[in-house]
């Protein structure tokens, strides 16, 4: 479980996708903004200010053409704010959500073709992988609908709050009591949700590994010819068993918190500020019938706006934790990769081993120990030897997917770790033993030509 971020990570981390999505689709930022911004002003005339105007300007003889010529006003500006959002919406976003999408997963496939092997090996890391490729497109749309949100808020608290001041400002004091209720419980049920997410995640992958050992080709023989059938089934039979259990254990806890934050909304809040508004108008008469109905209509907007300023940082927060692994699989060092100096491979000569011994790392005993070997150029070898006797370590140091423990390799005369890896690889042609098949479309013409995307 990770620790809680400090306010400087939050934004820090949420800026980093947002200078992503900036890159790959330069005015979906802006675009986006000028689209909420229109549409709450077009809401804010319509549930709003429209109706106060109709029933005070009723109220105090204002003349009827003057009101109908208000109306088409804003039935006009509404309807330009809807072609704008309909083609921002089913036109620009889609393609952009595609934009975005192969600019970050493009990120995450490039570097994960650069760790490590060994880092695929490491339990902890796998993880972060897979968070991070699937929450790297996933995860941009909902820190773009969150800084949407900020537009929204930012406007409707504006208005509505300067509205319902100027009919009387005790009303904000019923405003301001959800802003206080989601600070203290709000930030709790986003560390709940939070630490749910994480652990439903790894129960899941176990889940769907179970499924998959049933359903693919490759494990179809054993599990006909062998009992491990039986150990799948009673691993898949656990984990849905954890599964159930985490549901019901942070069920409660979200469920308790929840209502506690809509019991506060809808009793002390808007009925409070009913009652209060009705009492001014009825019993009072300090109130104009269309203010007593703007302030029924829209103390919960303003609850609500005020709410979410404190809600919206909560959702940053939890973005940037999301965001904190994307960063640090992209951050992670390539130990194999990383050397800027690295020589380009010349034209194969010679290749020794000299003394090369190597354990897999988080294991025990040595693999390879003491390995000498030489290969020349246009020389046929074959290596022969029994099941676990090192056969596939020796190729994957051969093609420098590792490093050896000790000892050293030598291309050509000169250390292979001063070669650059990748021009080095390229010298290979490879068939492991445990090939796979790849599901391409042959029919259709490649998106990469000369190795460079088109």
């Amino acid at each position: 479980m990770k620790q809680k971020q400090n306010a400087p990570a939050v934004w820090k981390n949420n800026l980093f996708l947002l200078k992503e999505i900036q890159k790959a689709s330069p005015r979906r930022i802006v675009l986006g903004i000028t689209v909420i911004f229109l549409k709450s002003v077009s809401y804010f005339m319509f549930d709003v200010y429209m109706l106060r105007y109709i029933l005070n300007s009723l109220q105090t003889g204002q003349a009827f053409h003057e009101i109908v010529l208000f109306i088409l006003c804003i039935a006009v500006y509404h309807l330009g704010v809807c072609i704008l959002e309909n083609w921002f919406y089913s036109a620009y976003v889609p393609i952009s959500d595609q934009k975005i999408t192969r600019h970050l997963q493009k990120k995450v496939f490039e570097k994960a073709v650069l760790v490590d092997l060994a880092c695929f090996e490491d339990p902890k890391f796998y993880d972060k992988y897979v968070k991070a490729a699937g929450e790297a497109s996933q995860r941009t749309g909902q820190v773009l609908a969150t800084l949407n949100r900020i537009v929204q808020y930012i406007f409707t608290l504006s208005a509505m709050s300067f509205v319902i001041f100027t009919i009387d400002p005790v009303l904000i004091v019923f405003a301001v009591i959800p802003f206080v209720t989601s600070f203290i419980f709000g930030r709790r049920l986003n560390k709940i949700n939070y630490e749910y997410q994480m652990k439903k995640k790894e129960g899941i992958r176990k889940r769907d590994y179970s499924l998959r050992l049933f359903y693919l080709q490759d494990y179809a023989k054993e599990l006909r010819m062998s009992h491990i059938n039986r150990v799948v089934l009673l691993r898949f039979r656990d984990t849905i068993r954890d599964l159930k259990k985490l549901i019901q254990d942070y069920g409660v806890k979200t469920a308790l918190l929840d209502y506690v934050l809509q019991a506060t909304n809808d009793i002390l809040v808007y009925l409070g500020a009913v009652f209060y508004a009705a009492w001014k108008t009825v019993v009072k008469k300090s109130m104009l019938l269309g203010d007593c109905v703007v302030v029924i209509n829209s103390i919960n907007s303003v609850a609500a706006s005020l709410r979410g300023t404190v809600e919206l940082y909560l959702q940053f927060q939890k973005h940037a934790l999301y965001v904190e692994d994307l960063k640090q699989f992209l951050e992670a060092p390539t130990i194999l990769s990383d050397k800027t100096n690295a020589l380009p491979c010349p034209p194969f000569e010679r290749l020794i081993f000299q003394k090369i011994g190597f354990t897999y790392p988080k294991q025990s005993g040595e693999v390879l120990k003491n390995v000498d070997f030489t290969l020349c150029s246009g020389e046929k070898i074959a290596l022969v030897g029994l099941n676990g006797a090192g056969k596939t370590t020796f190729i994957k140091l051969l093609l420098r997917l590792y490093d050896p423990i000790s000892g050293q390799i030598e291309y050509n005369g000169i250390p292979l770790k001063e070669i650059d890896p990748i021009s080095y690889r390229k010298q290979f042609s490879v068939v492991f033993q445990d090939y796979k098949l790849y599901a391409f479309f042959p029919d259709r013409q490649s998106s990469f030509a000369g190795g460079k995307e088109r």
